[in-house]
């Protein structure tokens, strides 16, 4: 299923009709699973809470938010990431950094 959502429809360039895409069908164009960049800011400090180890409550007393909102943000990230639980989320998160000591800090 993460495959299909992986997917998306493209519409042919329809500025220049002499150009082959003009002519030809929408194309299936396959995404590469997504960087760190591609979350939110606020979907970023909810994994980074969660990669402290933090539980959805606690990450969203961490923030001021309702837990809801941390669930329904975690539904976002999930759909963007192309994952089904939290364990492929910390694993995705750790191997893009979260849950690491800030830079230069001794400890």
């Amino acid at each position: 299923m993460s495959a299909l959502r992986s997917l998306r429809l493209v519409k042919p360039a329809e500025s220049d009709p002499a150009s082959p895409k003009a002519a030809s069908a929408p194309e299936l164009i396959s995404r590469p699973p997504a960087g760190r960049e591609a979350l939110t800011y606020a979907q970023s400090a909810i994994v980074e809470q969660l990669a402290w180890g933090l539980s959805t409550s606690q990450a969203a007393d961490a923030l001021g938010i309702a837990v809801n909102t941390v669930r329904v943000q975690l539904h976002f990230v999930y759909r963007r990431l192309g994952i089904t639980h939290r364990g492929e989320l910390m694993l995705w998160a750790i191997k893009h950094g979260y849950g690491q000591p800030p830079a230069g800090s001794a400890g």
